[in-house]
Formats: C-alpha cells, structure tokens, sequence
C-alpha cells in the first residue's frame, strides 16, 4: 500500500487505511506510485483526503492501471474523470483491481463493513 504522507486535517482516513495495510509506502511520487500498481509491484495507492492531485498527476494512471486490470476512483467510488480545469484537486486510490479500489475508498470514507 502506497499513501500519500498524512496530514492533520486527514489523519483519521489516513490511519483507517493504514491500519488495514500490510505494509506502507511514502514515496511522495504520486505518477511512480501510480505505475507500481499497474505493473504489480504494489497494490494501491491512496490520497485519503489531501485533495493535492490535480489531472495532470493521475492522467498516466487513467490508462495504465485499468488496461492492467486495475481501477483510479474518487474517495466516493466515482471514476476519476478528465477535467480541462487544472485548479481542480482530486483525492482517491489507485488500485490493482476494482473491488480493492472500493474497498480502500470505503475505508478513507469510514463506511467499511468489519
């Protein structure tokens, strides 16, 4: 599991993910991370809230990881879709496959079943 480095107003998604996590990766490089998940040397990545990325960070990510069986989603569980605007920001996961996508973003959301 990759994340994003956590910060205050995020802590309690961050550490949700965390906890569930095996092990955990901060490279702080979210196109790298990105790009592990689709060639499978990790399982996700997730910005549990930052709302840091803006499309040009991820725009990779939308075409590797789903052509590698994978999924880039919302932390609602939406697509994450093209936008033109680059003063948009965006929080979600990278995941290696759909149902661990949404499973993570339950997880930022609080929403997870135990």
């Amino acid at each position: 599991m990759s994340l994003l480095r956590p910060q205050r107003h995020i802590a309690d998604a961050w550490w949700r993910v965390a906890t569930r996590a095996a092990r955990i990766r901060i490279l702080s490089t979210s196109c790298l991370e990105t790009v592990l998940v689709a060639e499978g040397s990790t399982d996700a990545f997730a910005d549990a809230g930052s709302d840091t990325h803006r499309i040009v960070d991820l725009a990779a990510a939308m075409v590797t990881v789903p052509a590698a069986g994978g999924a880039v989603i919302d932390v609602r569980g939406r697509p994450l879709e093209l936008d033109p605007d680059l003063t948009r920001r965006w929080s979600g996961v990278v995941a290696a496959t759909p149902r661990l996508a949404e499973e993570l973003a339950e997880t930022i959301r609080g929403t997870e079943e135990r």
